[in-house]
């Protein structure tokens, strides 16, 4: 699939429009990853909402920006210019195998997670896997356990084409669709190589959040 990153996309779950992929803005922080330059606001969440989409959502507004013939960065006009979606080793989620799930990042905390491969699984979807992580690894929408449904967006080593492991994206048409911030113009983004991310899932999980996520 080609992307023009002068354009905004809405990212579904299989092809269901009831189901969208949502970037939030980075609203947390963790003194350990010593972001000190942007008051330590170094992640956000990414996750399926069931909610009405909503076509001026900035949450639901993703720019997919190729950096070479492999390899797409993805970041939301909610997020903002320095967010990247990108995944986090979660050790004590010992309910997933793979104990990795997704997020949003600042740029100058991230890792090569935030490098996402697009494959076609050819049926008009796609899978999503990652430089970090490697092609062992996908991207799908779960819930507490392996096999649960739910809203959480996490890294899976089963590649049994399901719904909930199959993506979409229709570009948005008209005025509201077009890339007019100077700051998208381009995705300057240096990683950290061989970064450990400290693990902040229960907070991005936790029921305090749950009143956060219900505007998206």
């Amino acid at each position: 699939m080609n992307f023009d990153e002068n354009k905004w996309y809405h990212i579904y779950v299989a092809n269901d429009k009831g189901n969208s992929f949502v970037g939030t803005p980075l609203v947390f922080g963790d003194p350990r990853l010593e972001d000190t330059t942007k008051h330590n606001t170094t992640v956000g969440s990414a996750f399926k909402s069931t909610n009405q989409l909503e076509f001026d959502r900035d949450t639901q507004k993703w720019q997919i920006v190729p950096v070479d013939s492999a390899y797409y960065v993805l970041r939301t006009l909610g997020g903002g210019v320095h967010g990247y979606l990108s995944t986090n080793f979660a050790p004590e989620r010992l309910n997933l195998t793979t104990r990795t799930v997704a997020r949003m990042t600042r740029d100058n905390v991230s890792d090569a997670s935030v490098y996402w491969k697009i494959t076609t699984w050819g049926d008009g979807t796609y899978q999503l896997t990652n430089k970090h992580n490697g092609t062992d690894w996908l991207l799908e929408i779960g819930g507490e356990h392996d096999e649960d449904d739910g809203t959480e967006a996490r890294m899976s080593s089963n590649f049994t084409r399901i719904p909930r492991r199959s993506w979409s994206f229709e570009p948005i048409d008209g005025v509201n669709g077009t890339i007019d911030n100077p700051d998208f113009s381009q995705a300057s983004i240096s990683v950290v190589t061989g970064h450990n991310h400290t693990n902040l899932n229960g907070i991005l999980c936790c029921a305090d959040f749950s009143e956060y996520l219900k505007q998206f």
